[in-house]
């Protein structure tokens, strides 16, 4: 048997067939009729055969579920739903935010969404709807793309510039957007938002929606943790309607940051950069 200290030592390479399996249930968490086992092979550039194994192996421990009725196609299992909740239930985050996001949703009659830090990612995690007829989708589960949304760039907007770039070179996210702006406009557009403490999306670059976002900052360290975001549709709300919210967005993410769960700010200390 290896030393253990040796063990501890070493740096574990990647096992292939687990970066598969993931890449596998993220491409089915933005299918919403699912997929067949050739499409996600020529969406991601795996073997059928290949995809097949890692379906079989998911559906077998529930991760992704079958439907026979729609030509043998794949969706993803409630079991993996069920993990997410697990932990986001542990951290407490929805229970002790939602109240202040509730508040600002009925105060701006508009959808206001929580996206956390997750990396090199930003990840919404939960929203408050306003009584409107006419509603936006929220977009819990989905990452936020950091150049073109409002949440991105008020998250970018406090980062190094290095890190700047690395979170911009290599984010992901599933919201369809019309067009990615110069790199040189968004970070001209960081300064403009640290300025004023908050960032704005007027140009309906996703589907005709508008947005407002302000960062949320941890205490101690002082970091950005999460983004408090509404969003609207751009024929009921213009820039300066947004521009009319920002003192209530930039409160509600004080308010967000004086609840900020210590477990989850452990996790940013431990990969993050404090301010």
């Amino acid at each position: 048997m290896a030393e253990p200290i040796a063990l501890a030592r070493k740096t574990p390479s990647a096992i292939s067939a687990v970066s598969r399996g993931m890449a596998v249930l993220e491409f089915l968490a933005g299918a919403q009729a699912g997929a067949s086992v050739s499409e996600i092979s020529a969406t991601l550039g795996i073997e059928i055969s290949v995809v097949s194994r890692l379906l079989a192996t998911l559906e077998a421990d529930s991760y992704v579920r079958r439907l026979p009725q729609a030509g043998d196609r794949y969706v993803l299992g409630w079991r993996l739903a069920a993990l997410t909740y697990r932990f986001v239930d542990r951290l407490n985050v929805p229970e002790a935010c939602l109240p202040a996001l509730r508040a600002l949703a009925g105060n701006v009659q508009e959808l206001v969404q929580l996206a956390v830090v997750d990396g090199d990612s930003l990840r919404f995690i939960a929203k408050a709807e306003a009584d409107q007829r006419v509603t936006l989708r929220g977009l819990v589960g989905s990452a936020a793309h950091p150049d073109t949304m409002a949440t991105g760039r008020a998250w970018l907007a406090w980062l190094p510039e290095a890190d700047r770039l690395r979170v911009l070179a290599g984010s992901r996210s599933d919201v369809p957007v019309r067009s990615h702006p110069p790199l040189d406009k968004v970070l001209a557009d960081l300064a403009d938002i640290r300025q004023r403490g908050y960032a704005l999306e007027t140009e309906s670059n996703m589907e005709d929606v508008v947005a407002i976002a302000a960062p949320v900052f941890a205490r101690a360290p002082r970091m950005v943790v999460a983004v408090v975001t509404v969003s609207a549709p751009v024929y009921r709300v213009k820039r300066a309607d947004l521009v009319a919210m920002a003192p209530a967005v930039v409160a509600t993410a004080e308010r967000v940051g004086a609840l900020w769960p210590a477990a989850l700010l452990r996790d940013h200390v431990h990969h993050g950069v404090p301010l």
